[in-house]
């Protein structure tokens, strides 16, 4: 018998999120997804009554996003295609099995927890995937196995190496997480003044010291110490799927740069181009995704 399995039929549940705060999930309802080790992440999930496609979206979130920074994109969209918004194990509302461990959150296991969602999609309906950041990097991973098998991929600001600043490299090893989360206010000005465009973006300056007060530092902690060596670009040519990738120009944390590099090493791929990191989760996104999917 397999646990997994016997666990799960994506029916909804009674889970409540951390914070609830986005517009779409008003419409929505949650789902626990039973892990093959025990540990269970969770989906927000929507079907619409008179959608206009029968493909499926997924959509996996970037490092410790909250849905806020989702929610004008799935608001938007909500009355024309079924989705899961899946939360990866470094999010606050990852419940593990059992004690924490570096094993808990290893590359290995989160490509498989994508493989275990996709493998409770039905066969016979497309399944559209958005990967924005570090969803893309676990997405990456499959998809250069072969493990899943999308109707179509899109990368949002796609990182193909996992950059940590090196003090934070060295903190995530010697202090636990409880620890760790003593350096949030550190770690927020140093994301709005070093990393961010804030001055010409502060809706995502605001959206990530959001996202810092919310977190678990424990899974960022063991996700950190799993990903922090994790280059990809020897990755690209292996997948075979068709691919999109998004890159904004004005984004300093997932640079144009990196972007073009990525499409120009995966071969069914495309590169769309938007003005910054907002754009990519709001209107412009909306809009792309209803004139090529939805009409």
């Amino acid at each position: 018998m397999n646990p997994f399995f016997d666990k799960n039929d994506l029916s909804d549940n009674k889970y409540q999120p951390i914070n609830s705060s986005a517009q779409f999930e008003k419409a929505s309802s949650y789902i626990s997804l039973h892990h093959s080790d025990g540990g269970i992440t969770h989906c927000i999930h929507s079907t619409p009554e008179n959608k206009k496609t029968n493909d499926i979206l997924v959509l996996v979130p970037g490092f410790i996003t909250i849905t806020d920074t989702w929610d004008i994109f799935l608001s938007n969209i909500q009355n024309d295609i079924e989705f899961y918004y899946w939360e990866t194990r470094e999010k606050g509302s990852f419940k593990p099995n059992d004690s924490l461990s570096l094993e808990t959150f290893s590359k290995d296991r989160l490509t498989l927890d994508l493989v275990e969602l996709f493998s409770l999609l039905p066969e016979n309906r497309n399944i559209i995937l958005i990967g924005s950041s570090f969803g893309g990097t676990i997405i990456i991973d499959a998809l250069s196995q072969q493990l899943i098998s999308p109707y179509h991929t899109i990368l949002i600001g796609a990182n193909t190496d996992f950059k940590v600043p090196w003090f934070a490299n060295i903190l995530t090893k010697i202090l636990p997480g409880k620890l760790l989360s003593l350096f949030k206010p550190l770690v927020k000005l140093f994301i709005k003044y070093i990393i961010l465009d804030s001055k010409n973006d502060k809706i995502q300056s605001d959206k990530y010291s959001k996202a810092i007060d919310l977190a678990n530092f424990t899974h960022i902690k063991y996700t950190v110490l799993n990903y922090h060596n994790h280059p990809q670009l020897h990755l690209l040519h292996k997948i075979k799927s068709d691919v999109t990738i998004i890159g904004a120009v004005h984004d300093k944390m997932h640079t144009i740069e990196e972007s073009n590099e990525t499409v120009n090493l995966i071969h069914n791929s495309k590169f769309v181009q938007f003005e910054n990191n907002k754009d990519t989760h709001t209107m412009p996104l909306v809009n792309y995704f209803t004139n090529t999917f939805l009409t």
